[in-house]
């Protein structure tokens, strides 16, 4: 069960990542993509659940729980999986089908009037260096 629950974790956690990438590069972004949200709340979710996620997947493997698995553990395991594929598959496809906003231009700026350089030090003779 911890194996699933980690799978379930950081695919979660990519795919809430993937899902506000693009949702941010959108000619219209959803509400949810305000900069607060990501910010706050999104941004944190992603990474604290692909971090549970891959501690869990690197502690199962790492105490033997692989050993002790049995066919429900599997068959939870690839469910998860294949749903987490034909996620990203759907998040893929609405990503190359949704319009995009237009590239920001670059505005050139006029350079300001560079300052009077500094006065240099005052340079020290050898013998008052050494007092």
């Amino acid at each position: 069960m911890n194996i699933t629950i980690g799978a379930a974790l950081l695919g979660g956690g990519v795919l809430l990542f993937w899902v506000t990438i693009v949702g941010t590069r959108l000619a219209r972004p959803p509400f949810w993509t305000s900069d607060t949200m990501v910010m706050c709340f999104i941004t944190p979710l992603a990474l604290l659940a692909v971090a549970l996620g891959t501690g869990i997947l690197v502690y199962a493997a790492t105490h033997a729980s692989l050993r002790a698995m049995s066919y429900g553990d599997l068959e939870g395991f690839a469910i998860v999986v294949a749903l987490c594929i034909a996620l990203g598959w759907a998040v893929a496809r609405w990503s190359r089908r949704a319009p995009r906003k237009a590239a920001a231009e670059a505005i050139p700026l006029q350079r300001p009037e560079a300052p009077e350089p500094p006065n240099p030090l005052p340079t020290i003779g050898a013998q008052r260096r050494a007092a």
